[in-house]
């Protein structure tokens, strides 16, 4: 299972990612989007390094 709670990332003075919250349990697929649709490279960025 994969829990992500309250992520953000902030830059300077740009927010990036701003209280992003899922769950994604076993055997579930899970689809990340932005408001326009695509994936936040950030979002991808700071999950990966959790």
């Amino acid at each position: 299972m994969l829990k992500v709670s309250s992520l953000s990332k902030v830059y300077k003075r740009t927010t990036a990612v701003d209280d992003v919250n899922f769950d994604v349990s076993k055997g579930e697929i899970a689809v990340l989007v932005g408001p326009m649709v695509q994936v936040s490279p950030q979002q991808l960025k700071v999950l990966s390094v959790c």
